[in-house]
């Protein structure tokens, strides 16, 4: 219910493509692991039935990529190696990014934000040059605001992996806010991945500078998803944790930035976010930035 209403177009890409699941926007598909809805409901979900709990952005609409299986995997990882969902994904947004969904009444075209709770094993950590983060990096540079998850490797990691590691994208650390409302005693969630990102050899030493900010991701309240049926009859249930949960409160954000000003751009929405964050912690490198954290990036939004 809290999602209700919102599809505008989508693919499954969870699978290779047969003649009854098109790829052209026009298949709704369905989550049969409750993942995706749980993001969809933290960017834009309206709150219902409840309403109780309300996503970032509850007026925004949503295009839907399954990339994942019922295990959680997308073919292309581990065993899943058939093909690569994560990249045709990437590659689809960025054919479909100016798109008129049909279900949207000729009111709503494109893909404005894409929300990716999402992380791919390269084989250790990324410098960024990885074949998806190299994808994602093309959307920003259509003009698509990509945010996407640092990652659940804690402190002790040794940067990102693919996707979270992608130069232009705005990658998202995950805090934890004790079960207060009161933000001073927010903390940075011990399974957040820290920065900074493995160096590329380039003349940018802001691009190892990752994460970029971080969000509320501890216990957070998830919308229901149904493996069998529509999920009509769900509501909010069960708490989860992770910094897939506060990738997709910022995507909200970056969508009430956009409400406000349709011509803000990835780069400047990242600068946005970055210098109007709650900063926390010391410089972890001072001699670049004098405000950025190993843990927290510029700091916790603040929308």
């Amino acid at each position: 219910p809290s999602l209700g209403g919102k599809w505008l177009g989508g693919a499954d890409i969870s699978k290779p493509q047969p003649p009854w699941w098109p790829r052209d926007g026009s298949f709704d598909a369905d989550d049969t692991n409750g993942h995706g809805t749980t993001c969809a409901g933290i960017s834009t979900g309206t709150g219902a039935p409840e309403m109780k709990y309300q996503g970032t952005a509850p007026d925004a609409r949503l295009v839907d990529l399954r990339i994942g299986t019922k295990v959680g995997y997308a073919p292309g990882e581990g065993p899943f190696s058939f093909y690569d969902a994560s990249l045709q994904a990437e590659a689809w947004a960025l054919a479909h990014k100016d798109d008129d969904w049909p279900s949207g009444g000729g009111e709503y075209k494109g893909i404005d934000v894409l929300s990716l709770s999402w992380g791919v094993d390269v084989g250790g950590s990324s410098d960024g040059s990885d074949a998806y983060s190299a994808g994602l990096d093309k959307l920003v540079d259509a003009g698509v605001i990509c945010v996407v998850a640092a990652g659940n490797d804690g402190p002790a990691n040794d940067g990102f992996t693919g996707m979270g590691a992608a130069s232009n994208v705005i990658t998202i650390g995950a805090t934890d806010d004790l079960d207060t409302i009161d933000r001073s005693d927010d903390i940075i969630a011990s399974y957040s991945s820290r920065g900074p990102r493995k160096d590329n050899g380039g003349d940018d030493p802001y691009n190892e500078l990752k994460p970029d900010v971080s969000a509320s991701g501890t216990h957070i309240n998830q919308a229901e998803f149904d493996q069998v049926g529509d999920g009509s009859g769900n509501g909010y249930g069960s708490r989860g944790s992770g910094t897939s949960y506060a990738t997709p409160l910022v995507a909200g954000v970056c969508a009430l930035m956009l409400q406000a000003n349709h011509n803000i751009t990835p780069y400047i929405a990242k600068e946005i976010l970055r210098m109007t964050s709650e900063r926390r912690g010391n410089a972890s490198e001072p001699e670049t930035d004098p405000f950025w954290n190993r843990d927290f990036g510029w700091g916790i939004v603040d929308a």
